[in-house]
């Protein structure tokens, strides 16, 4: 995730994400029980590359998981999935969502439920796990000293992290459709708290270049993703 030096704006172009919020397709819409509820704007294409990123709740449960899609190809933010659920159930519906999206790159915030997610799902077969460079210049090495893991987090990295989400919206290289991530973004103040929506954006835009970089060859041809309710959660089949 290499960001440029010049200075950035401090704030989402207002204009831009009126516009966004004008036009999104909203494909399916389903809610479990639990209160996790998935919203699919674009289905799944061949031969795209997708990124998904967690932003997990707190321990303490106070607050919600917040789980984006983007697809990289095309720059647009594909699915969301947003509730509170066990940490098992989250788990669960990141890594079929993850096969769905031809094995979309997983990345995550490196605390501690964060760390629990990331551990499961490097047990689970074809998953996809974004890994934290150990020096800046590894980004671009053909040998990265990498660690199983995901995003440790600094003052300086959510800085450079907003920076790079910040710019990808002003200059239309990401294109939004969850109505509530917009909302989030038109009141966006730099010195508050992130919404949990906006925390999954960022990282999903800080994990682009990594998932582009780390794409597999020949990404599988799965055929189209169908939600089925199920009796206590969606999940995903056609395959």
């Amino acid at each position: 995730g290499s960001v440029g030096a010049s200075p950035v704006q401090s704030h989402y172009d207002q204009g831009i994400l009126a516009q966004m919020a004008k036009e999104i397709p909203v494909v399916v819409e389903q809610r479990d029980e639990a209160g996790m509820r998935l919203r699919i704007h674009h289905l799944p294409v061949p031969g795209h590359i997708y990124v998904l990123a967690d932003d997990p709740a707190t321990e303490k449960g106070q607050d919600s998981t917040s789980i984006t899609v983007i697809d990289c190809t095309a720059g647009v933010q594909a699915a969301e999935l947003h509730g509170k659920a066990d940490p098992d159930t989250v788990v669960e519906q990141m890594a079929l969502l993850s096969s769905r999206y031809y094995q979309a790159l997983i990345i995550g915030e490196n605390n501690g439920v964060g760390y629990a997610h990331s551990a499961a799902l490097r047990n689970m077969p074809g998953v996809r796990l974004w890994k934290q460079p150990l020096r800046p210049q590894d980004y671009r090495s053909e040998t990265p000293k990498v660690r199983e893991t995901w995003v440790d987090m600094s003052e300086g990295l959510r800085n450079l992290m907003a920076a790079k989400a910040l710019r990808a919206v002003n200059r239309g290289l990401v294109r939004l459709c969850s109505k509530e991530l917009i909302l989030a973004l038109q009141g966006y103040d730099p010195a508050r708290h992130l919404d949990d929506r906006h925390s999954a954006f960022q990282l999903a835009v800080w994990g682009m270049d990594q998932a582009v970089e780390t794409a597999p060859l020949t990404l599988s041809r799965r055929p189209p993703m169908t939600v089925i309710a199920g009796p206590r959660r969606p999940y995903f089949g056609g395959g």
